[in-house]
């Protein structure tokens, strides 16, 4: 499974829980009188820090770069076959 499906997986998953907790607080506080909302602020920085989220994980913003865990891996190969330790333990 790539690292690029499981951002995304996460991200799903996190997009649900945004909904259902979001929703539900709101709901739950939904008929107690002319309170501050305290549900909405606490929903909307949610959602927020959820849509940066998903710009990083769908667009790749990476500070590293979409193919940066592939480079590393085929990298740390090359030295371990220079050094001559590959398959000896």
């Amino acid at each position: 499974m790539s690292s690029a499906w499981r951002r995304r997986a996460a991200f799903g998953s996190s997009t649900l829980s945004l909904r259902h907790i979001g929703l539900w607080l709101i709901y739950a506080f939904a008929g107690h009188g002319p309170r501050f909302p305290w549900p909405l602020p606490a929903t909307l920085g949610w959602g927020l820090g959820l849509a940066i989220h998903g710009l990083v994980v769908w667009l790749g913003t990476s500070h590293r770069g979409r193919d940066w865990e592939s480079r590393k891996i085929e990298e740390y190969m090359r030295e371990e076959q220079a050094a001559g330790r590959v398959g000896k333990r």
